[in-house]
């Protein structure tokens, strides 16, 4: 596991931004992250730390980052901000998209989209959003994907990297919770701030 998606994980579970929930006790991700800024801030590296993945070079060296979230969730304000420099250039929100359609539209731009949830996405049309106003979508970044969005999305035509998938959190819950049902987070030696 990546260093910023391990500390990211740790400090969800054990703060209940990842939690179990519902008649099946599945595993849901709070998109507002209870408010923990630290917490925004991981998950947000964790994201960026993915996308740098040299397996991954149309996404890694795509210029425009693409939200369909809703655009009050942390996530997407942050993670723009460690987007190619710092400076939130090369972030759209589908809900600035009136722009392009107006003649400014980016010529041949390769779009990512980034989502804190993907069952949050519709995916398909969102990809087929930015095939007809905007340029080529050329991946989408998850921060946390549910099984039933994952088999969803599973034939989507593009890479679809996730961060944290259901089934990889609530197997690390479970290898990681005492006697007493307690999450207890292994003990890591890097700085909680780096």
């Amino acid at each position: 596991m990546q260093k910023y998606t391990k500390q990211f994980l740790d400090l969800a579970l054990q703060t209940g931004i990842i939690h179990q929930q519902g008649e099946g006790n599945c595993l849901h991700i709070d998109p507002f992250f209870q408010g923990n800024a630290h917490a925004v801030g991981l998950a947000a590296r964790a994201c960026r730390e993915l996308m740098k993945d040299a397996r991954y070079l149309d996404i890694c060296n795509a210029g425009m980052l693409m939200a369909f979230d809703n655009p009050t969730y942390p996530l997407l304000p942050v993670t723009a901000q460690a987007f190619h420099g710092g400076d939130a250039k090369g972030f759209v929100h589908y809900a600035t998209y009136n722009r392009y359609k107006l003649g400014e539209r980016p010529n041949g731009d390769q779009f990512v989209i980034l989502s804190t949830m993907e069952n949050e996405v519709e995916l398909r049309g969102a990809i087929e959003f930015i095939g007809k106003y905007l340029g080529t979508c050329v991946g989408a970044v998850m921060l946390y994907s549910s099984a039933s969005s994952q088999e969803q999305n599973r034939d989507i035509g593009i890479p679809v990297l996730r961060v944290i998938t259901e089934q990889y959190a609530e197997a690390y819950l479970a290898d990681h919770t005492n006697s007493e049902g307690v999450f207890v987070p292994p003990k890591g030696r890097e700085s909680i701030l780096d």
